[in-house]
């Protein structure tokens, strides 16, 4: 038998075309093969041989059984299948044999297998819908073998049968329980009968079929109006709602929620809520008050209430506040209270007394100067109070930060986690606040904070509250540098936040920072900006660009001093590193930052990394042609030495050849437009440096050398490499072809920059000449070089 998945696939394609020319054949020993191997599949089975296969799912079986199925389908063969779907109802019902072995499958594995195969395929859900019913209770029965591979083939077919029965999940059934009596008449019965099963064995919790059981009734719609089959699940779930175990109490109210018809919401809230201990004495069974409020939570967030008992089921909730007080020893009784609560202040008005009651709890809840001992669900239950605040005080923005305010000094972590996570997801939503403040609150919490994911998230606030708002009101320079000198881990977070100090400083007091403080942090965002550094850390570096990159691109701009020089040249590397990021929010924040330095020129194309580059690249034409170290670092990022010759070795090496690399390999690739877009802002930042200074960038003698020794050292090994091929040869390859015209365009530059130098020598021209035409003179090379000898025309033809 074949094991591997996907040739045992590859032929469900071919064996299907076999079977329905076979099937369709006038010849009766032909038409008979289809049917004789579906037989030899069946006396395989029959006969008990054992195979070690469980986890390949009975391998090729399915398929073959399947693809008969579709082919006698086509052909209204319904005998044929109704006879397949018969034996294999009875092989999966076939009790264990005694010597059995849990690392041999079973005949009923098989079956369940190839059942789970057929009952998958849509085009034969018309003749399947009858064995619905019969095929649950096969399962639910199979679900209390004492073979794991049994129970695991189950639950596959259970999970197929539930979204042929009900549709996918969240797609809203339409299947109410008196529906589900007419569709399936004998499956109400049984569940009701395995549900009796479970309700007299409470004490023992362990039910396996309880599940199955539960998630049918939980997939089912409620209906408009009661009637007695409802009431009759009703009585069996409801006594479910204790079960100790946390899933199946949800899962049971899940199911409550579809047996109460819609007509008797708010009875069954009022009902429940009644239920509530009205103090901590009375409370005698902790999972039965759980799964009522559970259920009550389930209720309120599928259903709407009438106007007319809104305000009194608050009323009654908010009678059983004792339940938020810290006498609860377990806090996931407190975490669902406050969830109701949230639920229904959010979606109905109450009155001013029951805002008073809300605020007092709150209050008194987030008024913790100490920490709770830990307790069962405390975290979650102190994340639900800032909920429970947040929905209370959504329609007032100044209760709504007072609120903010006293959570933020609490004693408790979770709480204030939470409130910084709201917050920030105010911020998000643009909700009207009052952020100054909000700062002010988070610089004194970030003096004391010792919790880390807290003063990451702080952090992150006061980057992103500078990104909505450039002020300067509110930073807190000694807090900052505490952090900075303290807890170098947090660089990163601290980097925007510095930012915003520095942009601040240079547009208020500019004699109080120095150009080597700015040096430093524009060198710690170059290295943040690398491509080796993670999503988050990379993210913060275009945050640094946002907040203050402009500030001193444009005083330096102005300044034309060379103590800023290495400044603008981090910034640009930062941002021409970040603008090829694969990542679309970091890459879409660093073309923000580029419409914003380039205010007048984006029009509307502030997302367009390629337009942006342009339009960067025109900046720092306009803005730092007078800058020798802005001239050398383009010069190297148009081509560095040494270059050339790692690209042609790595043509050599066959390792490095990587799959699909060819659909890369163009002159419209983006590299060498790249190199292209380098070559123009240098050839004009040259043009205005000697148009303005009379001047011009003064290259070395070893410049021109170093440019003559990669030619004439690499030319020998790039001729030979090229010599037996015609277009198609290494100068094809993207990395060969740009780090060629890159040296080259670099041999241009240098060379129109010696001849506008009053110090440039014929000698030193004739060299770069010589070396430049001596490479064009091979046939061989791609006939791009040949359309790039009109861009380097100036060296060839001096």
């Amino acid at each position: 038998m074949m094991n591997n998945n996907g040739a045992i696939e590859g032929c469900r394609n071919g064996l299907m075309k076999f079977c329905l020319t076979l099937m369709d054949s006038s010849q009766p020993e032909l038409k008979h093969i289809p049917y004789s191997l579906l037989l030899k599949v069946f006396t395989s089975l029959e006969s008990g041989d054992k195979m070690a296969s469980i986890t390949r799912r009975s391998a090729g079986l399915p398929i073959i059984v399947h693809v008969l199925m579709i082919a006698a389908k086509k052909y209204k063969q319904n005998v044929l299948i109704d006879d397949t779907l018969d034996k294999l109802y009875v092989l999966a019902s076939e009790p264990i044999p005694s010597d059995w072995d849990q690392r041999q499958d079973l005949p009923a594995v098989h079956a369940l297998n190839i059942l789970k195969a057929v009952f998958s395929d849509s085009t034969l859900s018309s003749s399947l819908m009858p064995l619905y019913s019969k095929m649950i209770i096969l399962v639910v029965e199979s679900f209390e073998s004492p073979s794991w591979a049994i129970r695991n083939a189950s639950s596959q077919l259970f999970s197929t049968l539930i979204l042929r029965m009900f549709g996918p999940k969240g797609s809203g059934s339409c299947l109410t329980v008196v529906e589900l009596s007419a569709h399936y008449p004998d499956l109400p019965a049984f569940l009701l009968k395995k549900l009796d099963d479970c309700v007299v064995r409470l004490d023992d919790i362990l039910h396996p079929t309880l599940y199955l059981v539960l998630t049918i009734l939980s997939s089912l719609s409620p209906s408009p109006e009661d009637n007695s089959l409802q009431e009759e699940f009703r009585k069996r779930v409801s006594c479910l709602l204790c079960n100790p175990i946390y899933s199946l109490r949800e899962l049971s109210a899940f199911s409550m929620v579809a047996l109460i018809s819609i007509d008797k919401t708010d009875d069954w809230i009022n009902e429940l809520i009644e239920r509530i201990p009205t103090s901590i004495e009375e409370l005698s069974n902790h999972n039965q008050l759980h799964g009522h409020l559970i259920l009550i939570e389930k209720l309120l967030c599928n259903r709407n209430l009438k106007k007319e008992s809104s305000n009194q089921i608050i009323k009654k909730m908010l009678s059983r506040s004792w339940l938020m007080s810290s006498f609860v020893a377990c806090r996931l009784l407190s975490l669902k209270f406050c969830h109701i609560v949230s639920h229904l202040v959010s979606m109905y008005p109450c009155d001013t007394t029951d805002k008073d009651i809300l605020h007092g709890l709150l209050k008194t809840a987030s008024d913790k100067q100490q920490p709770e001992t830990l307790t069962i669900g405390k975290g979650l239950y102190e994340s639900s109070v800032v909920d429970v605040g947040v929905a209370l005080y959504r329609d007032d923005t100044t209760d709504l930060l007072s609120f903010y305010s006293q959570c933020l000094t609490t004693g408790s972590h979770d709480i204030r986690s939470s409130s910084l996570k709201q917050l920030q997801l105010d911020l998000t939503n643009n909700l009207q606040l009052d952020w100054m403040t909000i700062e002010t609150c988070l610089w004194k919490l970030l003096s004391k904070e010792t919790n880390h994911l807290n003063m990451k998230m702080i952090l992150i606030l006061l980057c992103d509250i500078g990104l909505k708002n450039k002020s300067c009101v509110g930073i807190d320079v000694t807090v900052l540098r505490s952090l900075y000198n303290h807890d170098r881990s947090l660089l990163h977070h601290l980097l925007p936040v510095e930012g915003r100090l520095i942009s601040c400083l240079l547009n208020t007091s500019p004699e109080t920072i120095n150009s080597k403080e700015i040096c430093d942090w524009c060198r710690h965002v170059e290295n943040s900006s690398n491509r080796d550094e993670n999503e988050d850390i990379r993210l913060a570096a275009t945050k640094c660009l946002l907040l203050a990159g402009d500030v001193i691109l444009n005083m330096a701009a102005a300044k034309k001093e060379k103590s800023y020089d290495n400044c603008v040249v981090s910034l640009l590397e930062a941002c021409l590193q970040l603008i090829d990021e694969e990542d679309v929010d970091v890459r879409k924040m660093a073309t923000s930052f580029i419409s914003q330095i380039c205010s007048q020129k984006t029009k509307g194309h502030h997302i367009n990394s390629n337009y942006c580059i342009q339009l960067l690249l025109e900046y720092i034409c306009d803005n730092f042609y007078w800058s020798e170290a802005v001239y050398k670092y383009l010069t190297k990022k148009l081509y560095q030495y040494g270059l050339l010759r790692k690209s042609l070795l790595s043509t050599q090496d066959q390792r490095n050849q990587v799959l699909f690399e060819h659909d890369e390999d163009s002159i419209f690739a983006e590299r060498i437009l790249r190199c292209l877009d380098y070559h123009k802002t240098l050839e004009m930042m040259g043009k205005r440096k000697y148009e303005s200074e009379k001047g011009c960038v003064k290259f070395t003698v070893d410049d021109i050398n170093n440019i003559n020794k990669e030619i004439t050292e690499n030319l020998p090994d790039l001729l030979n490499s090229i010599k037996d091929s015609c277009v198609i040869s290494s100068t094809s390859v993207t990395s060969v072809m740009s780090s060629l015209t890159g040296l080259i365009l670099l041999s241009d530059i240098i060379g129109q920059q010696m001849l506008n130098s009053p110090t440039g020598t014929e000698e030193t021209i004739k060299h770069l000449k010589y070396s430049i035409q001596s490479l064009f003179k091979s046939s061989h090379l791609h006939p791009w070089f040949k359309h790039l000898q009109d861009t380097v025309e100036d060296v060839i033809d001096t």
